[in-house]
């Protein structure tokens, strides 16, 4: 009886030494470990950039990141504002064909080389719907001539189509 009394206990204070063990190594674990399995700063690319921690604000890599630098697509995010005014104004509905003109043509323009692009084709017939994912996801530089041809009649006079909606 006291062997397997003795065997019970030598187990048990095993078990809860190796658990001890575990729990405390975990708890005072070198943050050194956690860092060596965070990867470095890429290398970007990039003029400047930013990348900030979305939970704590910390700034976790930047280059030039005080630089002044206008939005590259703040012409499209403008672009898409007025077609949704337009929209909601009743010019047109997201269901309406748009057909691609030439000055919308991605390969046929030189001003698109290196650009974003959808690569639409002249004469093609595209829903608006699908011309304003391809400017807000595509960042599609055809996508927003086409759509300002089509809620302007030009590009020139949607330059002041969001006056005429107000």
């Amino acid at each position: 009886m006291n062997t397997i009394f003795s065997a019970r206990i030598m187990k048990r204070l095993a078990l809860t030494t190796a658990l001890c063990t575990a729990f405390i190594s975990a708890a005072h674990a070198d943050d050194l470990n956690i860092k060596t399995m965070i990867p470095g700063v890429p290398q970007i690319d990039a003029e400047s950039y930013i990348l900030i921690d979305y939970n704590s604000g910390k700034v976790l890599a930047e280059q030039n990141a005080d630089v002044r630098r206008d939005p590259a697509s703040l012409t499209k995010m403008m672009t898409s504002y007025v077609i949704g005014q337009a929209m909601k104004a009743g010019k047109f509905k997201e269901t309406d064909l748009v057909t691609i003109g030439n000055d919308a043509w991605a390969t046929g323009n030189p001003v698109f080389k290196g650009s974003s692009l959808m690569f639409l084709k002249p004469g093609m017939q595209v829903p608006v719907s699908q011309l304003i994912r391809g400017i807000n996801l595509q960042s599609g530089n055809d996508a927003c001539v086409a759509m300002a041809d089509f809620a302007a009649g030009s590009q020139d006079a949607f330059c002041w189509l969001d006056e005429q909606l107000r």
